[in-house]
């Protein structure tokens, strides 16, 4: 599993801190909001006494505001969305397989080999994505399901010669 790879599960296995680092921020913003000043004075000058104080609107504050809250709540909806999906695929493996997988993410050496695993996982991870892609109306890319037999690579390609001519045959 190459670097990227391992990142991508790390993502979705402690998709908590991401979620804890968005409501974090959210909370940031409600407190710089809740301690913006909106009243101003026409005898508000900066330091240098020559520069008078100008506050942005109320409205565009409000609306910045609304927006900024809105797009962090639509980020803990797909990050929830995401968990929720993992955890299916998740709860469905072994003990031993769920260790493996931690191990990798969390980059420890001297693993015994289990490609069939990790390819399995990269291959759900990706459906994921591009499920999360059609449920949010995000950008993705098309899940290509990776394959461990030599054997499978002529219908690997095949899927993607086909996506790339939009069907229309090679």
């Amino acid at each position: 599993m190459d670097e990227l790879d391992r990142e991508l599960l790390f993502e979705y296995l402690y998709t908590q801190n991401r979620k804890n680092s968005i409501r974090a921020r959210l909370n940031e913003l409600e407190k710089i909001y809740h301690n913006y000043s909106f009243i101003s004075s026409p005898f508000a000058y900066q330091e240098d006494g020559m520069t008078p104080v100008r506050h942005p609107p109320f409205d565009l504050i409000v609306n910045d505001f609304v927006d900024m809250e809105q797009q962090a709540k639509r980020c803990l909806q797909i990050e929830d969305y995401k968990h929720h999906e993992f955890m299916k695929y998740w709860n469905a493996l072994n003990q031993d397989e769920q260790t493996y997988l931690k191990q990798i993410a969390n980059q420890c050496e001297h693993l015994k080999d289990n490609s069939a695993l990790e390819v399995q996982t990269l291959n759900e991870i990706h459906q994921i994505e591009e499920a999360t892609g059609h449920r949010f109306h995000l950008a993705y890319d098309l899940a290509i399901d990776q394959n461990t037999n030599i054997d499978d690579v002529k219908s690997t390609m095949s899927q993607v010669l086909g996506m790339l001519t939009n069907g229309q045959g090679v």
